[in-house]
């Protein structure tokens, strides 16, 4: 099996993943309901702050956890979480099969909004 093949198998089997856990709603990504926000970690010394309503602090969380990342994580850690994961779930990656070029958009689509709204909370421009 050439190094080609064995990279192709190793992504088709990561996006199936991602297409299994969007379509269970896994991360927050198909319904920002069914996230379970108390379940993400917070890193230590993170004070909110007081002039976010309970509404605000909930979506923070769920731009956390849809990056993968720690409550209270830097803006270089937002940018370095959000590169890794567009490497990974790029639709361009993915462009031969119909099905997954779907998933990987809409999977890529939430993670822009998670990093976005992180880097404007956060204070930073993209």
């Amino acid at each position: 099996m050439s190094l080609k093949d064995r990279l192709f198998n190793i992504a088709r089997a990561e996006l199936t993943d991602a297409a299994r856990r969007f379509r269970e709603g896994a991360r927050g990504f198909l319904d920002p309901d069914d996230l379970d926000v108390d379940d993400v970690p917070i890193r230590e010394g993170y004070v909110p702050p007081p002039t976010a309503t309970k509404q605000e602090t909930a979506m923070i969380r769920r731009y956390y956890a849809n990056l993968e990342l720690p409550i209270g994580a830097s803006a270089a850690e937002v940018k370095a979480a959000y590169r890794r994961l567009m490497r990974r779930y790029h639709p361009d990656r993915h462009a031969m099969d119909p099905a997954r070029t779907q998933v990987a958009n809409e999977l890529a689509q939430e993670l822009r909004k998670a990093y976005e709204g992180l880097l404007k909370y956060l204070g930073e421009s993209a």
